[in-house]
């Protein structure tokens, strides 16, 4: 009989070296793919969690925006009321004595007919006093015609005395213009609630001689009152650098703003004698300004106009302030006990 062929030992190894790689590879391909697989649900996972938490962070954003908001708003009516309450307040002062300490970095000021009162933040300040006159061709008002508008001086008016009286900080001081009852004297006084401080007194004006016409009138000033920042340039001001200049001539205005603070104005009127000379009035300006030591200063709302219509912004940023707008924190532990 023959004997079945045997298989060749090398042809089997060869055969099973084979199978054994063949399997190596499909186990290697089907582990990249479990891999592969993991990785993408983990992508997918990571994907889904970034974006959950981009949508968490926008949620975030946008609450802190409101509740920013909110806060601002919350802020401004706190701001409203307080000088809603300041201004209450300031009604009821009668004299300097009726000023409190407030502890406030800005000039707190009620403008009155017969004179002003104002608290003097902390700091050097000084009250300047200038007398103007001019002559008018506008007569008497009760002829039908009515005096020249503004109360401040024209540039026509000359200046004939300025009284500069030196001012303590942290402390109320009141102003007042007197005309007397048979209307040919006029004077003013200062007065305040600092122990450091002496009234004083003078003679604007004298028209005692039977030559010289009585004041027959003056500008009734309303009611007014400011919150302001020590040298603060006003609004005004800025108004007159849009006049048809050019941006080298505003600049150059507003480098003179900036150079010599101008102060608060706190007082002005005119009185007026009629048909002094040439049948034309006399008008005798009587103006007050607190001028305080240091810079001239800025509104921040008053810069962001500025610096829309002029190239300024390194020019004023020195003088843009930061303070309260009002009070600072401090003053309503300072003050609750007595006001």
């Amino acid at each position: 009989m023959n004997e079945p062929p045997q298989d060749d030992p090398m042809l089997v190894l060869e055969s099973k070296k084979r199978v054994i790689d063949a399997s190596i590879v499909i186990a290697l391909i089907g582990l990249t793919l479990v891999v592969f697989l993991l990785h993408s649900l983990s992508i997918k996972r990571t994907t889904d969690e970034l974006i959950r938490s981009q949508a968490t962070l926008r949620s975030l954003e946008g609450e802190s925006i409101r509740l920013s908001t909110e806060t601002q708003k919350l802020r401004q009516r706190e701001t409203w009321q307080y000088e809603n309450a300041i201004r209450d307040f300031l009604k009821c002062w009668r004299d300097a004595d009726d000023i409190p300490d407030f502890n406030s970095s800005r000039i707190i000021a009620d403008y009155r007919t017969d004179g002003s009162l104002w608290y003097a933040p902390s700091g050097d300040h000084r009250l300047e006093i200038t007398i103007s006159k001019d002559a008018t061709g506008y007569k008497d008002p009760i002829t039908g015609t009515m005096p020249p508008p503004g109360p401040l001086p024209p540039p026509s008016a000359e200046t004939v005395k300025v009284w500069t009286v030196p001012l303590a900080g942290d402390a109320g001081y009141h102003f007042q213009v007197i005309l007397h009852s048979n209307g040919k004297q006029l004077t003013w006084k200062l007065s305040s609630n600092s122990p450091n401080f002496t009234s004083r007194s003078e003679l604007i004006q004298n028209r005692e001689s039977s030559k010289l016409k009585s004041f027959r009138y003056f500008d009734w000033t309303s009611r007014l009152q400011t919150l302001t920042i020590p040298n603060e340039i006003p609004e005004a001001s800025y108004l007159r650098l849009n006049d048809g200049k050019s941006e080298e001539e505003k600049l150059a205005e507003l480098r003179k703003l900036l150079e010599t603070p101008s102060g608060v104005i706190l007082y002005t009127k005119r009185f007026i004698a009629p048909k002094v000379a040439n049948g034309k009035d006399e008008v005798t300006y009587v103006v007050a300004r607190l001028v305080s030591d240091g810079p001239a200063r800025i509104a921040p709302s008053d810069a962001k106009k500025l610096i829309q219509s002029i190239d300024c912004q390194d020019l004023i940023e020195p003088h843009i302030y930061t303070e309260p707008y009002i009070y600072d924190e401090s003053f309503e532990a300072s003050n609750s006990a007595g006001y």
